[in-house]
Order: structure tokens, then C-alpha cells, then sequence
């Protein structure tokens, strides 16, 4: 069977159903790893009846599970605590949490020290970025780092200007899989205010 071109990852998948974000980020994650040069983990979805933990997704070397029902949901432009949306700093739908189970697949695969899912290659980009988290969600620096690595997958750009040495150390190893400008990354849907609070991040970066 011959292998699907590069180009079929690279087409927009519109829709925000919790499947259609799942595809969308698997088709990244797959992206990412062909031009990479590195194993794609398998994506396994898991019904909610048969879920065990808190968490909506979890990584083990070489495969990614995810319960859909337990990711975030798109925010719309009058919402006022929902944030996550995809290609943001703040993305707990499953586009963004397919990245962040990738992030931690791109730990392991690259360090040498390997626990459970992560290894001492995340722990050394911390240390060596020292920048703050780009997400609420830090708990330790397996988690800082594949938050940060979710926006190095899903908006290089924006990574670049909030972030800058974080990139910069990512990009020693790692080829990103687009130039699109932040904006255009986000979509010409995505509401105002998550893009104003961005704008904002920016500005206070430079």
C-alpha cells in the first residue's frame, strides 16, 4: 500500500466535534513525526465507561489513550471562563491534547534517562529555557514541557514570540510543521477575545 503524501496532512479538517478534533490532531501529530523522523504512536480512543482515571488522556511509550467526553469543548465569543481553543496557549480539547501526549512521546524518544513517559531531555530544556509555563498546566517539568511542546506542534509562531528561548532550544532538535503567521494559525473563526489576550502575550514579550 503506498504512503499517504505529506500534503493530505497538511489539508484543513473544519469542524469542532470532539472526533473531528481528535483526526485533526492526529493528522498533526502524524505530520510532525514523518518530517521528524520519528515513530508515530498509535491513538487510542477509549469510551468513558471504560475509563479509569481523572485525566482525558495519558501516553506510554509509543501510544497515546484519550477519552473524549472528558476533553474541553471549543470556547465561543462570549464565554467567559472557557479559553481553550485550538492552536492557543490555553487548548484542552482534543486537538491540543493529542500534542500534549505527543510532547511527551518527543520527551522520550529523544532523552536517554527515560521514566514512564518522559525523560531527561524535557527536564533539560527546562532548565536550560527557565521561562515561565505557557499554561496553567505545570504540575512538574514533564508537564511544562509538553505544554510547551503542544504550542511548538500547533503554532510555532506563537511559541516564537511568547517563548522565545524555549523555541529557540526546540528548533536545535526539532523541524516545525508550518510558517504560518500565529493569527493565520488560529483560524479566521476563533473568537476576538482569545485573540486580543494573545495579541496582548505577544506585546508583552517584546
Amino acid at each position: 500500500m503506498p504512503e499517504i503524501p505529506l500534503s493530505f496532512y497538511r489539508k484543513p479538517l473544519p469542524g469542532t466535534g470532539l472526533g473531528t478534533l481528535m483526526e485533526r490532531g492526529r493528522r498533526r501529530m502524524v505530520l510532525f513525526c514523518r518530517i521528524n523522523r520519528i515513530i508515530v504512536p498509535s491513538l487510542q480512543p477509549v469510551p468513558e465507561a471504560e475509563w479509569l482515571f481523572s485525566a482525558c488522556a495519558y501516553y506510554r511509550p509509543q501510544y497515546i489513550r484519550i477519552c473524549l467526553p472528558l476533553c474541553g469543548r471549543v470556547c465561543s465569543e462570549h464565554e467567559t471562563r472557557n479559553w481553550t481553543y485550538p492552536g492557543s496557549t490555553t487548548d484542552r480539547e482534543p486537538y491540543g491534547v493529542v500534542l500534549h501526549e505527543l510532547g511527551h512521546h518527543a520527551d522520550w524518544t529523544a532523552g536517554t534517562k527515560k521514566g514512564s513517559y518522559f525523560s531527561d531531555y524535557g527536564e533539560d530544556v527546562c532548565a536550560r529555557s527557565r521561562e515561565e509555563p505557557i499554561s496553567g498546566y505545570h504540575p512538574n517539568e514533564a508537564e511544562w514541557f509538553a505544554e510547551m511542546f503542544r504550542v511548538f506542534v500547533s503554532n510555532p509562531d506563537l511559541l516564537r514570540l511568547i517563548r522565545p528561548r524555549t523555541y529557540r532550544i526546540l528548533t536545535e532538535r526539532w523541524k516545525t510543521v508550518t510558517e504560518n503567521d500565529w493569527r493565520t494559525e488560529l483560524g479566521p473563526d476563533c473568537p476576538r477575545r482569545v485573540v486580543a489576550a494573545l495579541e496582548k502575550k505577544v506585546r508583552g514579550r517584546r
